[in-house]
């Protein structure tokens, strides 16, 4: 599992994040320690919007050429995904169709997501974590730009050939 790393330094906590291939499968999982409880949960709750403004994990899958999807998954099992023809331009309207999770399962202090495979060319994982030690939320990265939080910024996706 990769590190993810606050924006601003200062969390009281850590969160790791990996995504796998299986079959014909996508496993999206993270975990953490220190100072973050979740209840436990299992199965897919409701598609919502907003889930960034709150305790949100999220992925997000670059495909070919400009477009990506964007997944939002809130602890409790409530989900949503946008599709982007280029950064930062959402797709309307747009099918659920392969994107709706197949499986949410959330444990003490970690998180498995199963999504159908989609063919990809890299990735980026993230969390926006409130918490009672400052005023905003904690933005988490894989990689972030210099300047401000910024998930949908394609420079710093991964390369899904990267190990």
């Amino acid at each position: 599992m990769k590190a993810l790393r606050p924006f601003k330094e200062g969390a009281p906590f850590q969160i790791w994040a990996q995504l796998s291939k299986k079959d014909t499968i996508l496993l999206l999982e993270f975990k953490w320690q220190g100072g973050l409880y979740f209840a436990p949960h299992r199965g897919i709750g409701e598609r919502r919007v907003g889930l960034w403004e709150h305790t949100c994990f999220e992925c997000f899958l670059k495909t070919d050429g400009d477009q990506y999807y964007e997944w939002n998954f809130s602890p409790k099992g409530d989900w949503n995904c946008f599709s982007f023809s280029k950064y930062r331009e959402k797709n309307e309207p747009w099918e659920v169709g392969k994107t709706k999770p197949l499986e949410f399962t959330l444990k003490e202090n970690h998180l498995e997501i199963v999504l159908e495979d989609i063919s990809f060319l890299s990735y980026q994982l993230s969390a926006v974590i409130p918490h009672t030690s400052q005023e905003k939320p904690f933005y988490m990265a894989l990689n972030h730009p210099e300047t401000k939080p910024d998930f949908h910024d394609p420079r710093y996706f991964i390369d899904w050939s990267t190990p």
